[in-house]
């Protein structure tokens, strides 16, 4: 016999064989009960479990009631336990109770909502200390615990400085904080913090688990806070509250933030002797952004592939040991100067040296011998949270939504630790750039003489994705018919000398790419001979890679011949100095570069600039533009994904 609530709500009612039944009196062993339907006889009695018939009944369930019931109840049970949006909450549970719903429409079932919540559902705090009282009063007491029963909210408080804090204290993950020399991640964020307490962030700190049981490292969060000011002395309280409600905590080896002053300034004076790391990916968006907003080298940077390499080396200098930045920045102001670039990147390298330098420090820059170089696991895990809590919610569905990301973090910590997989492997690419990150190191600073200039080559590379990805406007990301004119633009825009060693742009078809940009090609290196990476590749169409034959084999057709033009075009000026600097870089993996197939009588150690014309290969028309030097004619560069090259690629003229 199950007991619910009536359509009313004030009076229980009882469901047995999809009959509906009224209380009738309680005797000393069994509970009477009688049926709903005026002028039915039909009746039972029930003692726990067991449930004995008495009369008959003279009518058929009625299935659309019993659903109306059911349906009022799991309204009900959700406006309690839920903070979610009312109508989101009745659209789920009409999927579910679909004869129920013909009979309740929204309007209603929201005002009932509404006061069940209202009811269940403290008040909202007006400021940050009225939240402490309104969680000591014995009728909220619930949500100041988590799932478990454990203390979650800590204590609010007033900084010295005047800043209003608010505290919360997993109590799963305190043990990770109380081992000698754990690390330290934090963060803030800004779009699910709560309205109408004029409040400035949730600040968030996050512990590193050494013991992963065989699984990547996991970050934690221990600790929230939030607070109406980001200053040094509203982070020193906040970390000195969590101090005193964590029991032998000890200090943190590291942390690792973003290149907030403030933050930095917090964590020094509570913990003096803790090493301090900026964000790998913050420090490259700002100097990118620097470059592109400020300095307006976008144009710049599209053409010329020297000057590309140069902002890729200054984005990659933190991955340098801490004594060798300074002469890492001095090497690409050299090689700058060598490609004749200085005026236009005078003012990115004289903001490189007196903010991130002198300002910021290399102690906080030099991330590279770092298992985690980013913050980006604590932005993935604010971006969850946001997702779930929706843009500046209510304060108490807030609260409700930190508890419940706090208990997923504790069931993922339990799986853990019963060797059960709670996240997907690291995808392959980024696994690809740790090792070539790894092994760069190995062989260009592991020794007596480190080379800082072979190492900012290699390692450069690693930048290749998002600065080409920040390099293309949204035309030429989607790929438009626009993208064409869009870089011819673009080429007539950038300023004199920007294309630098590169040489003039060709006389016809679009503006050429950096072989490092997304769908150009590279040659890996060898005894064919072809372009070098960081040459351009000639003017006009891209070629056209399609799939057939055996499985890994690629077709690629030659672009069509442009128009014959009236001057013929200038042969690319040789490179400068440094532009061949990746020919005597031995990188450790080349994996995802496809490999040229001569055709058929073709000698592979043919000089460059002087390839033999293949057997039936059609003499080049009159007029056309001539080869760029040092680029064989029957070899056509092209660039395939690790994904569609699962075997030695071939490539040849169709």
């Amino acid at each position: 016999m199950e007991r619910v609530e009536g359509l009313s709500g004030g009076r229980f009612v009882f469901l047995h064989l999809d009959f509906i039944y009224l209380l009738s009196h309680i005797g000393d062993v069994l509970t009477h009960v009688k049926c709903q339907v005026g002028g039915c006889q039909g009746s039972a009695a029930f003692s726990g479990d067991n449930v004995y018939p008495i009369r008959e009944h003279n009518h058929g369930p009625d299935l659309e009631m019993l659903d109306l019931i059911r349906f009022k109840n799991e309204l009900r049970r959700l406006a309690r336990e839920s903070s979610e949006d009312y109508r989101r909450l009745y659209d789920n549970a009409s999927a579910r109770f679909r004869l129920g719903a013909r009979a309740y429409a929204f309007p209603a079932a929201s005002q009932m909502m509404q006061r069940i919540r209202r009811a269940h559902v403290p008040p909202t705090p007006t400021d940050l200390l009225n939240l402490q009282e309104t969680l000591r009063h014995p009728n909220w007491t619930n949500w100041a615990k988590d799932s478990e029963g454990n203390d979650f909210f800590r204590e609010s408080f007033v900084a010295p400085d005047g800043t209003q804090c608010a505290v919360f204290v997993s109590h799963t993950f305190s043990d990770l904080v109380v081992r000698p020399g754990w690390r330290a991640h934090a963060d803030g964020t800004f779009k699910s913090i709560p309205l109408n307490l004029n409040l400035e962030q949730l600040f968030s700190l996050h512990v590193i688990d050494e013991d992963n049981h065989g699984q990547k490292k996991q970050l934690y969060p221990v600790a929230y806070a939030l607070m109406t000011r980001r200053t040094t002395d509203a982070y020193e309280a906040v970390l000195r509250c969590i101090c005193n409600h964590v029991p032998g905590i000890q200090r943190p080896a590291s942390l690792m933030a973003d290149f907030e002053p403030a933050l930095r300034s917090g964590f020094r004076r509570v913990w003096p002797e803790i090493e301090v790391h900026g964000c790998w990916f913050h420090f490259g968006q700002a100097v990118l952004h620097r470059a592109v907003d400020e300095c307006h080298l976008k144009p710049l940077l599209q053409e010329a592939p020297e000057a590309a390499r140069a902002q890729k080396m200054l984005m990659t200098l933190p991955l340098l040991p801490m004594e060798l930045i300074v002469a890492g920045l001095e090497y690409v102001e050299n090689h700058v100067a060598r490609n004749g670039l200085t005026p236009q990147f005078a003012a990115l390298l004289r903001y490189m040296r007196t903010y991130w330098i002198n300002e910021v420090g290399v102690e906080i820059l030099a991330i590279g011998h770092l298992h985690f170089r980013t913050n980006n696991a604590v932005e993935a895990f604010h971006k969850c949270l946001n997702t779930s809590v929706g843009v500046h919610p209510n304060f108490w569905k807030f609260v409700d939504a930190l508890r419940a990301v706090d208990n997923s973090r504790a069931r993922d910590r339990g799986q853990v630790q019963n060797f059960v997989q709670v996240r997907r492997r690291q995808r392959a690419n980024y696994r690809m750039q740790d090792d070539h990150i790894r092994d760069s190191r190995a062989l260009y600073l592991e020794g007596e003489q480190p080379d800082i200039g072979g190492f900012l080559r290699a390692a450069c590379h690693s930048m290749d994705r998002y600065f080409y990805r920040m390099m293309l406007d949204n035309r030429e990301r989607a790929g438009g018919p626009a993208a064409a004119p869009a870089r011819a633009a673009g080429a007539a825009a950038a300023p004199a000398g920007a294309v630098g060693a590169a040489g003039p742009a060709p006389a016809a078809g679009p503006a050429a790419e950096p072989a490092d940009a997304p769908g150009a090609a590279r040659v890996p290196q060898g005894p064919a001979p072809g372009p070098a990476r960081g040459e351009l590749l000639p003017a006009g169409p891209r070629p056209r890679v399609a799939r057939g034959g055996r499985r890994g084999v690629a077709r690629v057709a030659a672009p069509a011949a442009p128009a014959a033009p009236a001057v013929a075009a200038a042969a690319p000026a040789p490179l400068a100095e440094d532009s061949s600097d990746d020919d005597d870089f031995v990188q450790p993996r080349q994996r995802n570069q496809a490999r040229v197939a001569h055709p058929a009588g073709q000698p592979a150690d043919l000089p460059a600039g002087q390839p033999a014309q293949p057997a039936g290969q059609p003499a080049q028309p009159a007029g056309q533009p001539a080869q760029p030097a040092g680029q064989p004619a029957h070899c056509v560069p092209v660039h395939l994904h690790a994904r569609q090259v699962r075997a030695p690629v071939k490539v040849q003229l169709k």
